[in-house]
This record gives C-alpha cells, structure tokens and sequence, in this order.
C-alpha cells in the first residue's frame, strides 16, 4: 500500500482530534451526585407501594377484630356465607342447609355486600 499526500489532511485531523484529551470536568457533588437522587426514589417507592400496602393491611386487621356472630363475608377464594362461630384465628362460616366450613380468620378477604358485587359486575 502506498502512501498518498492526498489523505494527508484527513490523516492529520484524525489524530489530532484522536489525541486531545477531554477537558476535566469536576465530579459532582455528594447530595446532588448521590444521595438526593436516591431519596426522591425511596419517597416514589415508600408513597406508590408501601403505603398503600401498610394501609390495607393496617383495614384488614380492623375488619377481622371487628367480625362477629352473622356478618355476611367474602373468602379470599370466593367463598361468601355467614359467620357462625368466631375462635382466636379460626371462624366457622355458614354455607347454608346445614353446610358449615371452617377457615383461618386471616383467610377471610372482607365484608360481603351485594350492592357492591352488583355495582362490579355493571363495571
């Protein structure tokens, strides 16, 4: 391969540009580089899914304290009857003709009203 004078002014910019070095720049600082970037995430994370799921959790308590003797509720598996008997984590719900079936209290998903099952189905 032979050299050409031509490709001389190409040649000469390539590395000219090739051997500059980038001019320093000054790192960024502590809060604005690290930390205040990862507290806004944390703040997103806690208010988006935390929350939210504390407060459930924190209603669902209230409603399995609160059950008692002939409350019409929902079973997470979909299972709706009335409470017959409450013991410490156990209740007995009521199918109907004589049809009694015993669940974990924690099992139980929430109060059963038939409005609200109407209002979802319309949805």
């Amino acid at each position: 391969m032979r050299f050409a004078p031509e490709r001389m002014p190409v040649l000469a910019g390539f590395i000219m540009f090739a051997s500059t070095a980038p001019a320093p720049t000054q790192a960024p600082g502590f809060f604005t580089g690290g930390i205040i970037p990862m507290l806004l995430i944390f703040a997103v994370f806690y208010f988006m899914i935390l929350y939210p799921q504390s407060k459930q959790r924190r209603q669902h308590e209230a409603f399995l304290k609160g059950i008692k003797k002939g409350d019409e509720v929902l079973t997470q598996s979909g299972i709706i009857g009335k409470i017959h008997s409450v013991k410490e984590n156990e209740v007995t719900l009521d199918l109907g003709r004589d049809h009694k079936v015993r669940f974990l209290a924690r099992t139980l998903a929430g109060p059963y009203t038939a409005a609200k099952a109407e209002q979802k189905e319309e949805k």
